[in-house]
């Protein structure tokens, strides 16, 4: 550390006394669009045979690099979605905060065969990206167990089993909640047999827990991938900040401006269940 000081000092009287200030920008990251759209077919019961169609759609702006306020929303653009077979546009309006949605007055539900265009156009640009429906697989069981002794995680334990679909390589993100999320695919798994995980939750998830399947192809379970990996980076203010990833989404007007997010269109397979004290459990 001495020798540190020694290395230092000279530098610093250097610089009173040439009283020169030198002002460096490092708030230079380009302020980029975040759109983070998804399209779902959400299973709520275990019949398999109810579902929700539901379109969400977020579009914020980033802050820049070092900045603490939260990022700005976006409530001026124009948003619509296409389905491309039939030239159907499904226009979405903004709410709140960024928001858009359905207008109160117009159906939706999901062709499974139907390719979906997203068109967001902000600022003179338009941003598009092209998808169809991820498939899922159901959810058998979800169930809390002790937690391992032998893990260094001291949050809650759960069991999730679901069944591998046959012919083809699957992929498939399972969503916990708070930021627990992470990508699989069946490559080490035996095909059309059932499958057992545990997850172990966070601490502050005390009273339930919904488990969601959500149907993936590689580019999003590679998206989420990035994703997880830049929200575990331990590297401070001078790592990557979690989120900005460029998804699948392009601009078209301006190939260098290109916007971070995804839009995904996905089955989704979702369980709730209560939450007990890990000594309650047998």
């Amino acid at each position: 550390m001495k020798k540190l000081l020694l290395l230092i000092f000279p530098v610093f009287l250097f610089v009173v006394a040439c009283e020169k200030v030198v002002d460096v920008d490092l708030n230079t990251e380009p302020s980029r669009l975040v759109i983070d759209a998804a399209i779902e077919r959400i299973y709520l019961k275990d019949n398999l045979t109810e579902f929700q169609d539901k379109i969400t759609l977020n579009l914020s702006l980033t802050q820049p690099f070092f900045s603490n306020e939260s990022s700005i929303a976006v409530e001026t653009a124009s948003v619509r979605i296409i389905a491309l077979s039939t030239n159907t546009t499904i226009p979405l309006v903004h709410d709140t905060e960024g928001s858009y949605i359905l207008n109160s007055d117009t159906a939706f539900s999901i062709d499974p065969d139907e390719n979906y265009r997203l068109e967001v156009n902000y600022g003179g640009e338009l941003f598009i990206a092209t998808e169809s429906l991820a498939i899922s697989t159901p959810i058998l069981d979800l169930k809390q167990v002790p937690s391992p002794v032998d893990f260094d995680e001291t949050g809650p334990a759960v069991s999730l089993t679901f069944n591998d679909l046959p012919g083809k390589i699957n992929y498939l993100v399972f969503d916990f909640g708070d930021g627990d999320i992470f990508s699989q695919n069946d490559e080490f798994i035996e095909e059309g047999n059932d499958f057992t995980f545990l997850s172990i939750l966070e601490e502050n998830v005390i009273e339930n827990v919904t488990a969601r399947i959500i149907g993936a192809d590689n580019d999003f379970a590679t998206f989420i991938d990035d994703i997880t990996t830049i929200s575990d980076d331990g590297g401070g203010p001078f790592g990557v900040t979690p989120f900005r990833v460029h998804g699948n989404i392009v601009n078209e007007t301006n190939e260098e401006n290109y916007p971070f997010g995804y839009f995904r269109v996905n089955e989704v397979y979702s369980k709730k269940i209560p939450l007990v004290a890990d000594e309650t459990l047998q």
